[in-house]
Protein backbone atom coordinates (compact mmCIF):
# COMPACT_ATOMS: atom_id res chain seq x y z
CA UNK A 1 0.00 0.00 0.00
CA UNK A 2 1.35 3.70 -0.37
CA UNK A 3 0.57 4.07 3.30
CA UNK A 4 -1.17 2.85 5.79
CA UNK A 5 -4.71 4.10 6.89
CA UNK A 6 -4.37 5.89 10.61
CA UNK A 7 -7.31 4.01 11.57
CA UNK A 8 -8.80 1.08 9.99
CA UNK A 9 -10.67 -1.84 9.89
CA UNK A 10 -9.18 -5.35 9.50
CA UNK A 11 -8.42 -6.32 5.83
CA UNK A 12 -11.23 -7.91 4.14
CA UNK A 13 -10.34 -10.76 1.55
CA UNK A 14 -12.01 -12.31 -1.11
CA UNK A 15 -12.44 -13.55 -4.17
CA UNK A 16 -15.24 -12.45 -6.91
CA UNK A 17 -18.02 -14.67 -7.82
CA UNK A 18 -18.89 -15.46 -11.77
CA UNK A 19 -21.51 -13.07 -12.02
CA UNK A 20 -18.94 -10.25 -11.08
CA UNK A 21 -16.55 -11.25 -13.75
CA UNK A 22 -15.46 -8.73 -16.55
CA UNK A 23 -16.83 -5.78 -13.98
CA UNK A 24 -14.78 -2.82 -12.55
CA UNK A 25 -13.28 -3.31 -9.53
CA UNK A 26 -14.79 -0.46 -8.00
CA UNK A 27 -17.88 -1.50 -9.56
CA UNK A 28 -17.54 -4.46 -8.09
CA UNK A 29 -16.52 -3.55 -4.54
CA UNK A 30 -20.03 -0.69 -4.37
CA UNK A 31 -22.30 -3.48 -5.27
CA UNK A 32 -20.88 -6.09 -2.45
CA UNK A 33 -20.75 -2.76 -0.19
CA UNK A 34 -23.77 -0.73 -0.68
CA UNK A 35 -23.10 1.02 2.79
CA UNK A 36 -20.60 2.55 1.22
CA UNK A 37 -20.53 5.49 -1.62
CA UNK A 38 -18.68 5.06 -4.75
CA UNK A 39 -16.71 8.01 -4.18
CA UNK A 40 -15.45 6.18 -1.07
CA UNK A 41 -14.01 3.47 -2.67
CA UNK A 42 -12.53 5.67 -5.30
CA UNK A 43 -10.85 7.51 -2.61
CA UNK A 44 -9.40 3.72 -1.22
CA UNK A 45 -8.53 2.57 -4.76
CA UNK A 46 -6.16 6.31 -5.01
CA UNK A 47 -4.86 5.77 -1.91
CA UNK A 48 -3.67 2.35 -1.92
CA UNK A 49 -6.49 0.57 0.13
CA UNK A 50 -7.38 -2.08 -2.31
CA UNK A 51 -4.95 -4.55 -3.25
CA UNK A 52 -5.12 -7.16 -6.16
CA UNK A 53 -2.59 -10.09 -5.03
CA UNK A 54 -0.65 -8.57 -2.91
CA UNK A 55 -0.49 -5.11 -4.83
CA UNK A 56 -2.31 -1.68 -4.85
CA UNK A 57 -5.19 -1.83 -7.99
CA UNK A 58 -6.06 0.74 -10.39
CA UNK A 59 -10.26 1.12 -10.29
CA UNK A 60 -10.54 0.32 -14.20
CA UNK A 61 -8.94 -3.26 -13.12
CA UNK A 62 -11.14 -6.10 -13.80
CA UNK A 63 -10.52 -9.31 -11.05
CA UNK A 64 -10.32 -12.77 -12.51
CA UNK A 65 -12.00 -15.20 -10.49
CA UNK A 66 -8.53 -16.59 -9.73
CA UNK A 67 -7.22 -12.92 -8.02
CA UNK A 68 -7.57 -12.58 -4.21
CA UNK A 69 -8.54 -8.72 -3.38
CA UNK A 70 -7.58 -7.73 -0.29
CA UNK A 71 -9.67 -4.04 1.12
CA UNK A 72 -8.35 -1.92 3.76
CA UNK A 73 -11.25 0.19 5.10
CA UNK A 74 -10.48 3.60 6.55
CA UNK A 75 -12.41 4.84 9.02
CA UNK A 76 -14.27 7.70 8.15
CA UNK A 77 -17.66 9.97 9.40
CA UNK A 78 -19.19 8.05 6.60
CA UNK A 79 -19.04 5.04 9.08
CA UNK A 80 -21.94 5.27 11.81
CA UNK A 81 -23.34 2.43 14.13
CA UNK A 82 -27.18 2.97 14.79
CA UNK A 83 -27.89 2.29 18.08
CA UNK A 84 -30.80 -0.46 18.09
CA UNK A 85 -32.58 -2.25 20.78
CA UNK A 86 -31.78 -6.01 21.81
CA UNK A 87 -32.83 -8.19 23.93
CA UNK A 88 -29.86 -8.96 26.01
CA UNK A 89 -29.08 -12.47 28.95
CA UNK A 90 -27.08 -9.61 31.60
CA UNK A 91 -25.18 -11.77 33.27
CA UNK A 92 -23.80 -8.74 35.30
CA UNK A 93 -23.61 -4.92 35.18
CA UNK A 94 -22.41 -1.91 37.02
CA UNK A 95 -21.65 1.45 36.25
CA UNK A 96 -17.99 -0.20 34.82
CA UNK A 97 -19.17 -3.18 33.14
CA UNK A 98 -21.77 -5.27 31.66
CA UNK A 99 -21.25 -8.92 31.05
CA UNK A 100 -23.68 -10.81 28.57
CA UNK A 101 -24.33 -14.13 27.72
CA UNK A 102 -23.75 -14.14 23.96
CA UNK A 103 -25.49 -16.60 21.81
CA UNK A 104 -24.65 -18.55 18.75
CA UNK A 105 -24.82 -16.05 15.48
CA UNK A 106 -24.29 -12.86 16.88
CA UNK A 107 -21.51 -10.78 15.67
CA UNK A 108 -19.77 -8.71 18.13
CA UNK A 109 -18.75 -5.11 16.50
CA UNK A 110 -19.97 -4.15 13.02
CA UNK A 111 -17.57 -4.88 9.93
CA UNK A 112 -17.98 -5.08 5.78
CA UNK A 113 -21.15 -7.18 5.56
CA UNK A 114 -22.23 -7.10 8.96
CA UNK A 115 -23.07 -3.33 9.25
CA UNK A 116 -26.60 -3.76 11.73
CA UNK A 117 -27.62 -6.53 14.62
CA UNK A 118 -24.28 -6.53 16.05
CA UNK A 119 -23.20 -6.51 19.94
CA UNK A 120 -22.26 -3.29 19.36
CA UNK A 121 -25.60 -2.29 17.62
CA UNK A 122 -27.66 -3.52 20.80
CA UNK A 123 -24.98 -2.06 23.61
CA UNK A 124 -25.23 1.55 21.93
CA UNK A 125 -29.01 1.35 22.52
CA UNK A 126 -28.63 -0.08 26.07
CA UNK A 127 -25.77 2.43 27.50
CA UNK A 128 -26.60 4.91 25.34
CA UNK A 129 -22.90 6.78 25.66
CA UNK A 130 -19.50 3.97 25.48
CA UNK A 131 -15.32 4.28 25.60
CA UNK A 132 -14.62 3.86 22.35
CA UNK A 133 -10.34 3.76 23.23
CA UNK A 134 -9.67 5.37 19.86
CA UNK A 135 -11.85 3.08 18.10
CA UNK A 136 -15.10 4.31 17.10
CA UNK A 137 -16.39 1.32 15.87
CA UNK A 138 -16.05 -0.91 18.56
CA UNK A 139 -17.10 0.90 21.46
CA UNK A 140 -16.68 -0.88 24.70
CA UNK A 141 -15.58 -3.34 22.92
CA UNK A 142 -12.58 -5.25 24.84
CA UNK A 143 -12.60 -9.20 23.17
CA UNK A 144 -14.21 -10.63 21.03
CA UNK A 145 -15.96 -13.86 20.34
CA UNK A 146 -16.62 -15.40 17.02
CA UNK A 147 -19.66 -15.04 15.13
CA UNK A 148 -20.72 -18.83 15.83
CA UNK A 149 -19.28 -19.02 19.20
CA UNK A 150 -21.42 -18.37 22.55
CA UNK A 151 -20.31 -17.43 25.99
CA UNK A 152 -19.49 -14.76 28.49
CA UNK A 153 -18.71 -11.44 26.76
CA UNK A 154 -17.32 -8.28 28.49
CA UNK A 155 -17.67 -4.55 27.51
CA UNK A 156 -16.83 -1.30 29.48
CA UNK A 157 -18.67 1.39 29.64
CA UNK A 158 -16.00 3.72 31.00
CA UNK A 159 -12.36 5.32 28.94
CA UNK A 160 -10.87 4.22 32.46
CA UNK A 161 -12.16 0.28 32.68
CA UNK A 162 -11.95 0.07 28.89
CA UNK A 163 -8.50 0.47 29.15
CA UNK A 164 -8.07 -1.37 31.90
CA UNK A 165 -9.52 -4.33 30.57
CA UNK A 166 -8.28 -4.57 27.25
CA UNK A 167 -4.43 -4.38 29.40
CA UNK A 168 -5.83 -7.23 31.07
CA UNK A 169 -6.47 -9.09 27.92
CA UNK A 170 -3.52 -7.84 26.18
CA UNK A 171 -0.97 -8.92 28.92
CA UNK A 172 -2.50 -12.64 29.18
CA UNK A 173 -3.77 -11.94 32.65
CA UNK A 174 -7.34 -12.66 32.01
CA UNK A 175 -7.76 -16.23 31.71
CA UNK A 176 -10.11 -17.37 28.66
CA UNK A 177 -11.77 -21.02 29.13
CA UNK A 178 -13.87 -22.90 26.17
CA UNK A 179 -15.83 -25.99 26.09
CA UNK A 180 -16.22 -27.54 22.61
CA UNK A 181 -16.95 -30.28 20.68
CA UNK A 182 -14.34 -32.13 18.64
CA UNK A 183 -13.52 -35.23 16.42
CA UNK A 184 -11.66 -37.87 17.84
CA UNK A 185 -10.31 -38.25 21.71
CA UNK A 186 -7.42 -35.77 21.48
CA UNK A 187 -4.89 -36.45 24.96
CA UNK A 188 -4.67 -33.99 28.07
CA UNK A 189 -1.61 -31.52 27.83
CA UNK A 190 -0.80 -28.30 26.49
CA UNK A 191 -0.41 -26.72 22.73
CA UNK A 192 2.01 -23.71 22.54
CA UNK A 193 2.58 -22.76 19.07
CA UNK A 194 2.54 -19.25 17.33
CA UNK A 195 -0.36 -18.47 14.72
CA UNK A 196 -0.89 -16.15 12.31
CA UNK A 197 -2.57 -15.77 9.11
CA UNK A 198 -2.34 -18.52 6.76
CA UNK A 199 -0.20 -16.83 3.56
CA UNK A 200 -2.25 -18.12 1.13
CA UNK A 201 -5.84 -18.72 2.63
CA UNK A 202 -5.66 -15.52 4.02
CA UNK A 203 -9.38 -15.85 5.97
CA UNK A 204 -7.71 -18.66 7.96
CA UNK A 205 -5.35 -18.93 10.54
CA UNK A 206 -2.29 -21.31 10.82
CA UNK A 207 0.92 -22.21 12.80
CA UNK A 208 4.05 -20.48 11.82
CA UNK A 209 7.13 -19.25 13.09
CA UNK A 210 6.28 -15.45 12.96
CA UNK A 211 2.93 -15.60 14.21
CA UNK A 212 1.52 -14.21 17.91
CA UNK A 213 1.75 -16.43 21.15
CA UNK A 214 -0.45 -19.11 21.75
CA UNK A 215 -0.94 -21.30 24.74
CA UNK A 216 -4.25 -23.66 25.10
CA UNK A 217 -4.34 -26.23 27.54
CA UNK A 218 -6.68 -28.87 27.01
CA UNK A 219 -8.59 -31.45 29.25
CA UNK A 220 -10.87 -34.16 28.03
CA UNK A 221 -14.20 -33.90 30.16
CA UNK A 222 -15.74 -36.82 28.11
CA UNK A 223 -15.79 -38.63 24.98
CA UNK A 224 -17.70 -41.53 23.16
CA UNK A 225 -16.59 -43.44 19.79
CA UNK A 226 -16.21 -40.59 17.77
CA UNK A 227 -15.78 -37.14 19.57
CA UNK A 228 -15.04 -35.20 22.50
CA UNK A 229 -16.05 -32.78 25.06
CA UNK A 230 -12.66 -30.62 26.17
CA UNK A 231 -12.09 -27.85 28.22
CA UNK A 232 -9.75 -25.65 26.55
Amino acid sequence: MNRAPSLSLDPYLFHISPEETGLRIDKILSGRFPHFSRSYFQYLLASGFVLLNGEPVKKRASPLPTDEIEVYFEITPELTITPEPMAFHILFEDEHFLAINKPPGLVVHPAPGHWSGTFVNGLLAHCKTLSTCDDPLRPGIVHRLDKETSGVLLAAKTREAHQKASDLFASRQMEKMYLAICCGRPTNGTINAPIGRHPVHRKEMTVRTDGKEAVSHVQVIAFNHETSLVLI
